[in-house]
Protein backbone atom coordinates (compact mmCIF):
# COMPACT_ATOMS: atom_id res chain seq x y z
CA UNK A 1 0.00 0.00 0.00
CA UNK A 2 1.28 3.47 -0.48
CA UNK A 3 3.22 5.02 2.05
CA UNK A 4 1.10 8.41 2.79
CA UNK A 5 3.16 12.01 2.79
CA UNK A 6 3.11 14.01 5.62
CA UNK A 7 0.05 15.93 6.29
CA UNK A 8 1.13 19.32 5.62
CA UNK A 9 -0.10 21.77 8.31
CA UNK A 10 -2.39 25.05 7.73
CA UNK A 11 -1.40 26.07 11.38
CA UNK A 12 -0.76 29.82 11.59
CA UNK A 13 -0.35 32.49 14.08
CA UNK A 14 -3.17 33.59 15.70
CA UNK A 15 -5.35 36.07 13.56
CA UNK A 16 -8.74 37.75 13.56
CA UNK A 17 -10.49 35.06 11.71
CA UNK A 18 -9.56 32.37 14.00
CA UNK A 19 -11.62 31.11 16.63
CA UNK A 20 -12.36 28.04 19.53
CA UNK A 21 -13.86 26.16 17.01
CA UNK A 22 -14.04 26.34 13.08
CA UNK A 23 -16.02 24.60 10.82
CA UNK A 24 -15.21 24.75 7.39
CA UNK A 25 -18.22 23.03 5.27
CA UNK A 26 -18.49 24.21 1.77
CA UNK A 27 -17.18 25.71 -1.00
CA UNK A 28 -17.97 29.79 -1.11
CA UNK A 29 -20.89 30.77 -2.75
CA UNK A 30 -20.51 31.88 -7.19
CA UNK A 31 -20.35 35.41 -5.93
CA UNK A 32 -18.29 35.39 -3.07
CA UNK A 33 -14.74 37.36 -3.32
CA UNK A 34 -12.86 34.00 -2.86
CA UNK A 35 -14.20 32.75 -6.51
CA UNK A 36 -14.58 36.45 -7.34
CA UNK A 37 -10.72 36.77 -7.11
CA UNK A 38 -9.75 32.83 -7.61
CA UNK A 39 -8.90 32.67 -3.68
CA UNK A 40 -10.31 29.19 -2.68
CA UNK A 41 -12.21 28.56 0.47
CA UNK A 42 -9.39 25.73 1.47
CA UNK A 43 -7.26 28.51 2.26
CA UNK A 44 -8.77 31.89 2.21
CA UNK A 45 -6.41 34.60 4.31
CA UNK A 46 -6.81 37.01 7.07
CA UNK A 47 -5.91 40.08 4.98
CA UNK A 48 -5.11 41.67 8.05
CA UNK A 49 -1.98 39.05 8.36
CA UNK A 50 -0.75 38.05 4.62
CA UNK A 51 0.41 34.55 4.63
CA UNK A 52 -1.89 33.89 7.41
CA UNK A 53 -4.78 31.01 7.07
CA UNK A 54 -8.01 30.84 8.38
CA UNK A 55 -8.16 27.28 9.03
CA UNK A 56 -6.00 26.19 11.66
CA UNK A 57 -5.77 22.29 12.36
CA UNK A 58 -5.49 22.89 16.08
CA UNK A 59 -8.36 24.33 15.83
CA UNK A 60 -10.76 24.01 12.58
CA UNK A 61 -12.69 21.28 11.77
CA UNK A 62 -13.27 19.90 8.32
CA UNK A 63 -17.12 18.70 8.03
CA UNK A 64 -17.98 16.45 5.25
CA UNK A 65 -20.20 17.68 3.20
CA UNK A 66 -24.24 16.53 3.10
CA UNK A 67 -25.14 14.54 0.35
CA UNK A 68 -28.96 14.04 2.03
CA UNK A 69 -29.85 10.79 3.95
CA UNK A 70 -32.28 9.34 1.68
CA UNK A 71 -29.49 9.73 -1.70
CA UNK A 72 -26.31 8.33 0.60
CA UNK A 73 -28.73 5.34 2.04
CA UNK A 74 -29.79 4.81 -1.74
CA UNK A 75 -26.26 4.74 -2.91
CA UNK A 76 -24.42 2.33 -0.44
CA UNK A 77 -27.66 -0.34 -0.87
CA UNK A 78 -26.37 -0.40 -4.52
CA UNK A 79 -22.70 0.26 -4.18
CA UNK A 80 -22.62 -2.73 -1.82
CA UNK A 81 -25.37 -5.21 -3.26
CA UNK A 82 -23.65 -8.70 -4.46
CA UNK A 83 -23.59 -7.42 -8.39
CA UNK A 84 -22.08 -4.03 -7.80
CA UNK A 85 -19.38 -5.28 -4.90
CA UNK A 86 -18.04 -8.41 -7.14
CA UNK A 87 -18.15 -6.67 -10.36
CA UNK A 88 -14.63 -6.38 -12.24
CA UNK A 89 -13.76 -2.51 -12.66
CA UNK A 90 -12.18 -1.94 -15.69
CA UNK A 91 -11.41 1.86 -15.49
CA UNK A 92 -8.27 2.41 -13.91
CA UNK A 93 -9.24 6.52 -12.90
CA UNK A 94 -12.50 7.97 -13.60
CA UNK A 95 -12.80 11.87 -13.38
CA UNK A 96 -15.75 13.81 -14.94
CA UNK A 97 -16.46 17.48 -14.06
CA UNK A 98 -15.11 21.03 -14.97
CA UNK A 99 -11.53 21.11 -16.35
CA UNK A 100 -10.36 24.95 -16.85
CA UNK A 101 -6.58 26.19 -17.60
CA UNK A 102 -6.12 28.16 -14.56
CA UNK A 103 -3.59 27.34 -12.00
CA UNK A 104 -5.77 28.76 -9.31
CA UNK A 105 -8.58 26.48 -9.57
CA UNK A 106 -8.80 22.99 -8.25
CA UNK A 107 -4.77 24.02 -7.42
CA UNK A 108 -4.51 23.60 -11.16
CA UNK A 109 -4.73 19.55 -10.88
CA UNK A 110 -7.73 19.08 -12.82
CA UNK A 111 -5.75 20.46 -15.91
CA UNK A 112 -2.59 18.89 -15.01
CA UNK A 113 -4.20 15.47 -15.35
CA UNK A 114 -6.25 16.41 -17.75
CA UNK A 115 -2.71 17.03 -20.32
CA UNK A 116 -0.73 14.18 -18.90
CA UNK A 117 -3.14 11.32 -19.35
CA UNK A 118 -6.13 12.26 -21.09
CA UNK A 119 -5.48 10.04 -23.40
CA UNK A 120 -4.90 6.66 -21.50
CA UNK A 121 -7.26 3.91 -22.59
CA UNK A 122 -8.44 3.20 -18.88
CA UNK A 123 -8.16 6.39 -17.41
CA UNK A 124 -11.51 8.68 -18.11
CA UNK A 125 -10.30 12.36 -17.38
CA UNK A 126 -13.51 14.36 -19.06
CA UNK A 127 -14.76 17.87 -18.93
CA UNK A 128 -17.74 17.04 -19.06
CA UNK A 129 -20.72 16.78 -16.49
CA UNK A 130 -22.42 13.70 -16.02
CA UNK A 131 -25.85 13.68 -13.69
CA UNK A 132 -27.69 12.05 -11.43
CA UNK A 133 -27.88 8.30 -11.61
CA UNK A 134 -25.04 8.20 -14.59
CA UNK A 135 -22.09 9.93 -12.49
CA UNK A 136 -22.39 7.61 -9.52
CA UNK A 137 -22.59 4.59 -12.07
CA UNK A 138 -19.20 5.74 -13.50
CA UNK A 139 -17.53 6.11 -10.16
CA UNK A 140 -18.65 2.49 -9.32
CA UNK A 141 -17.61 1.27 -12.54
CA UNK A 142 -13.59 2.83 -11.62
CA UNK A 143 -10.78 1.34 -9.55
CA UNK A 144 -9.73 4.55 -8.64
CA UNK A 145 -11.74 8.04 -8.81
CA UNK A 146 -9.50 11.81 -8.68
CA UNK A 147 -10.85 13.91 -5.71
CA UNK A 148 -9.45 17.28 -6.47
CA UNK A 149 -10.55 20.21 -5.22
CA UNK A 150 -12.22 22.81 -6.68
CA UNK A 151 -13.43 26.16 -5.65
CA UNK A 152 -13.30 24.91 -1.88
CA UNK A 153 -12.65 21.14 -0.60
CA UNK A 154 -14.93 19.92 -3.18
CA UNK A 155 -17.34 16.95 -2.51
CA UNK A 156 -15.41 14.35 -4.17
CA UNK A 157 -14.35 12.26 -1.18
CA UNK A 158 -17.89 12.01 -0.07
CA UNK A 159 -18.87 10.33 -3.71
CA UNK A 160 -15.82 8.07 -3.89
CA UNK A 161 -17.07 6.84 -0.20
CA UNK A 162 -20.22 6.14 -1.13
CA UNK A 163 -19.22 4.37 -4.38
CA UNK A 164 -16.67 2.08 -3.08
CA UNK A 165 -14.13 3.81 -5.41
CA UNK A 166 -10.58 4.31 -4.16
CA UNK A 167 -10.16 7.96 -3.74
CA UNK A 168 -6.84 9.84 -5.10
CA UNK A 169 -6.40 12.90 -3.09
CA UNK A 170 -4.46 15.95 -5.02
CA UNK A 171 -5.02 18.66 -2.40
CA UNK A 172 -1.51 19.63 -1.55
CA UNK A 173 -1.75 21.52 2.28
CA UNK A 174 -5.13 20.90 2.49
CA UNK A 175 -7.09 18.83 5.16
CA UNK A 176 -9.50 16.06 4.74
CA UNK A 177 -12.87 16.18 6.63
CA UNK A 178 -12.83 14.74 10.06
CA UNK A 179 -8.88 13.63 8.77
CA UNK A 180 -8.24 13.35 12.84
CA UNK A 181 -11.04 10.41 12.96
CA UNK A 182 -10.97 8.80 9.53
CA UNK A 183 -7.33 6.88 8.96
CA UNK A 184 -7.45 8.75 5.12
CA UNK A 185 -4.35 5.92 4.93
CA UNK A 186 -5.94 2.72 4.81
CA UNK A 187 -8.03 3.43 2.15
CA UNK A 188 -7.01 6.69 -0.34
CA UNK A 189 -4.09 7.15 -2.16
CA UNK A 190 -2.76 10.37 -1.86
CA UNK A 191 -0.66 11.80 -3.82
CA UNK A 192 1.52 15.26 -3.90
CA UNK A 193 1.29 18.07 -6.60
CA UNK A 194 4.86 17.28 -7.42
CA UNK A 195 4.35 13.78 -8.24
CA UNK A 196 1.45 13.92 -10.25
CA UNK A 197 3.27 13.30 -13.95
CA UNK A 198 3.99 10.16 -12.00
CA UNK A 199 0.01 8.93 -11.11
CA UNK A 200 -0.44 6.06 -13.54
CA UNK A 201 2.68 4.26 -12.31
CA UNK A 202 2.02 4.63 -8.91
CA UNK A 203 -2.01 3.78 -9.21
CA UNK A 204 -1.07 0.48 -11.89
CA UNK A 205 1.71 -0.49 -8.82
CA UNK A 206 -1.30 -0.75 -6.45
CA UNK A 207 -1.70 -4.88 -5.98
CA UNK A 208 -5.33 -6.84 -6.67
CA UNK A 209 -4.46 -7.59 -2.51
CA UNK A 210 -3.60 -3.96 -1.51
CA UNK A 211 -6.99 -3.23 -3.06
CA UNK A 212 -9.15 -5.16 -1.79
CA UNK A 213 -7.99 -3.78 1.50
CA UNK A 214 -8.33 -0.18 0.80
CA UNK A 215 -11.88 -1.05 -0.47
CA UNK A 216 -12.60 -2.63 3.00
CA UNK A 217 -11.34 -0.04 5.50
CA UNK A 218 -13.09 2.30 3.20
CA UNK A 219 -16.71 0.02 3.62
CA UNK A 220 -15.53 0.64 7.62
CA UNK A 221 -15.46 4.25 7.58
CA UNK A 222 -17.89 5.52 4.96
CA UNK A 223 -20.47 5.94 7.65
CA UNK A 224 -18.38 9.10 8.68
CA UNK A 225 -19.61 10.69 5.39
CA UNK A 226 -23.54 9.96 5.44
CA UNK A 227 -25.89 12.72 7.93
CA UNK A 228 -28.87 11.54 9.34
CA UNK A 229 -31.58 14.58 8.44
CA UNK A 230 -34.28 12.24 9.79
CA UNK A 231 -36.33 12.23 13.20
CA UNK A 232 -35.45 9.54 15.61
CA UNK A 233 -32.29 7.54 15.80
CA UNK A 234 -29.39 7.84 13.15
CA UNK A 235 -28.84 4.40 11.38
CA UNK A 236 -25.29 3.00 11.43
CA UNK A 237 -24.38 4.57 8.14
CA UNK A 238 -25.27 7.96 8.89
CA UNK A 239 -22.68 8.43 11.48
CA UNK A 240 -21.07 12.20 10.77
CA UNK A 241 -22.54 13.74 13.13
CA UNK A 242 -20.50 11.67 15.52
CA UNK A 243 -17.46 11.79 13.73
CA UNK A 244 -17.63 15.65 14.20
CA UNK A 245 -18.74 15.12 17.63
CA UNK A 246 -15.34 13.15 18.28
CA UNK A 247 -13.25 15.63 16.62
CA UNK A 248 -14.59 18.22 18.69
CA UNK A 249 -13.68 16.48 21.50
CA UNK A 250 -10.12 15.59 20.53
CA UNK A 251 -9.72 19.56 19.99
CA UNK A 252 -11.14 20.63 23.54
CA UNK A 253 -9.08 18.12 25.07
CA UNK A 254 -6.12 19.17 22.89
CA UNK A 255 -6.96 22.79 23.56
CA UNK A 256 -7.87 22.16 27.71
CA UNK A 257 -4.88 19.99 28.37
CA UNK A 258 -2.35 19.95 26.22
CA UNK A 259 -2.29 23.69 25.25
Amino acid sequence: MLAPPPVQSTDAAPSACSASLTAVTRAPSPNSPARRYGQTDYAKRDPSMPGSYCMRSTKGIVVPPSTGSQQCEGWLARTYSPEVANAERKVLMNFYGWIIDNAMYSQGVRWQVKQLFGNVSDMIISGDKLNGDRYIESLREAVFCLAPSGFGYGVRITYTMLTGCIPVITQDGVRQPLDDVVPYYKFAVTVPQRDIPDLERLLRAVTPEEIRQMRHYQHLHHSYFCWFEGEGKAPLDARAYEGVLESMSRKLYQLTFKS
